[in-house]
């Protein structure tokens, strides 16, 4: 498969980050493998969590209190996350 010009087999893009699969979480949340890493990198409990928005705004308090440290994978995961809950969670 080409993607960009560049021939990709479908094992190596099952291997890459971004695509891999969304998983059931303790509180019904999903997420992939490389997200949950990030979340317990930083400590964060996100079984405790059964909505995206609610995990977010955990994310976001972390975020503003450590303000000036190299948080850039945290801060890309808030927003993705928040995307996500807007299309999952949002009334339309």
């Amino acid at each position: 498969m080409k993607i960009n010009g560049k021939e990709y087999s479908v094992d190596e893009l099952v291997e890459k980050e971004h695509f891999s699969f969304l998983k059931k979480t303790k509180g019904g949340l999903m997420l992939n493998d490389n997200e949950v890493s990030i979340l317990q990198r930083y400590g964060i409990r996100y079984e405790n969590y059964s909505k995206l928005s609610d995990l977010v705004f955990a994310i976001e308090t972390l975020i503003h209190e450590s303000y000036g440290e190299d948080i850039e994978d945290l801060m890309q995961l808030s927003e993705d996350l928040a995307e996500r809950s807007y299309y999952q969670e949002t009334r339309k």
